[in-house]
């Protein structure tokens, strides 16, 4: 699929680009907002000291 349209077997035409460029815009503002989200979120756990207490739950059960 890439290749196709890479190299597709026609030019493109302007409303095609348009909906690629428009789909790329809307992956990358998904992509950021889904890293954010990540980022938060992994902020809050290490704030909780999430490692120590994974570490602490394999010991005990060990």
């Amino acid at each position: 699929m890439v290749k196709h349209l890479l190299q597709p077997a026609r030019p493109l035409g302007a409303e095609q680009r348009e909906g690629l460029e428009l789909l790329l815009r809307n992956l990358q503002q998904q992509r950021e907002s889904q890293y954010t989200a990540f980022y938060q979120h992994w902020y809050q756990l290490k704030q909780q000291n999430f490692q120590r207490k994974v570490l602490s739950m394999l010991a005990d059960n060990a």
